[in-house]
């Protein structure tokens, strides 16, 4: 089993989870300002119907995408905290380096026989049936 190519999926993942709360929070915070700004407009300015019209829709569009960004870091804020504030991606990316180097050097590691192979026929010549066999 390549170990390396399983934690780097698994770091991927993470990675993604801290994009992923990092772009909730943008669209929040943009979504709100959105919001607060037509508020500001419908109660400081005069508008017409139709501008009003325009603004609601717009406001409701907001509100939706902000809802939605809003679950997305609520959802993943358990997590978000213990990944990406302890920078445990970047020492599971350390380690995943570390890991690969290992076992290039065991896949180049040659072995070389410390003694002669005995084939089992001869092995019959130094011991009988009851020296031979352990009684466990």
């Amino acid at each position: 089993m390549d170990y390396a190519k399983e934690l780097d999926k698994v770091v991927n993942i993470l990675a993604s989870i801290c994009a992923d709360v990092k772009e909730a929070e943008t669209i929040v915070l943009y979504e709100q300002g959105v919001m607060q700004d037509i508020s500001h407009k419908l109660e400081l300015y005069q508008t017409t119907d139709t501008e009003r019209q325009k603004l609601a829709t717009i406001y409701a569009n907001s509100a939706r995408k902000r809802r939605k960004s809003k679950k997305t870091q609520e959802t993943l804020d358990h997590v978000n905290g213990f990944i990406c504030s302890l920078k445990l991606i970047d020492k599971f990316k350390q380690r995943i380096k570390e890991i690969e180097k290992e076992q290039e050097k065991q896949e180049s590691r040659q072995y070389t026989p410390r003694s002669e192979k005995i084939r089992f026929d001869e092995t019959k010549k130094y011991c009988d049936k009851k020296s031979c066999i352990k009684n466990d």
